[in-house]
């Protein structure tokens, strides 16, 4: 049987969700899949509680529903659209380093061989089975790609550095920048002007 769910209606210019259509994006297992298209989509609540879990993603929805005057069913059905529209990509849990046994962070810059399509395709590869390689970015200028490395010590960057860029022939050259601290460190967005001009804060 084939359900049709009403589009969201409009009163006095904002758009009204079926809390329905929300509980089932809920319980669907291939809701964070999917994106939903809706204009004008994000409000300042929705601001407020991204900029919350984005400092904290344990937060209760008690918590954060105090915390933007709103209910904790009101904040769950918010979380459910925003994961639903992929605005909400993944919460994960950010690990102390040291605690770990990671001691030694280090920039990399990477030229490959030529900019065969193929080439590209097996760095990148690379890049991403490695658990080692923390982030990777191509870019625009001399180098091709700049890589962080996060390994134990410099002797296990210096045998990862072999493998990943020696080894593998893919490498023209490249550079190991190894740092000395980390002035900031996360992953936390910022949000941009609203339409009056206003700048949306991170909470």
């Amino acid at each position: 049987m084939l359900c049709r769910a009403k589009a969201p209606q409009r009163r006095g210019g904002k758009t009204l969700h079926n809390p329905l259509v929300d509980a089932f994006a809920l319980s669907w297992p291939g809701a964070q899949n999917v994106r939903v298209n809706r204009q004008n989509s994000l409000d300042d609540v929705d601001y407020l509680l991204l900029g919350m879990l984005q400092e904290d993603a344990t937060r209760s929805l008690n918590e954060l529903g105090a915390a933007a005057g709103v209910s904790a069913s009101a904040v769950q059905r918010r979380l459910v659209r925003l994961r639903a529209m992929n605005v909400i990509d993944s919460q994960v849990a950010v690990l102390d380093k040291a605690a770990v046994g990671i001691g030694f962070t280090a920039v990399t810059l990477v030229e490959l061989v030529d900019d065969a399509e193929a080439n590209h395709g097996a760095f990148r590869e690379y890049a991403r089975a490695e658990p080692q390689v923390q982030q990777c970015y191509a870019i625009v200028g001399q180098w091709d790609y700049v890589v962080v490395l996060v390994t134990a010590d410099l002797a296990a960057n210096r045998e990862l550095s072999l493998r990943l860029f020696v080894e593998s022939g893919l490498v023209r050259r490249y550079e190991t920048l190894p740092t000395s601290e980390a002035v900031k460190y996360g992953l936390a967005l910022p949000f941009p002007a609203d339409p009056d001009g206003r700048e949306t804060g991170t909470a």
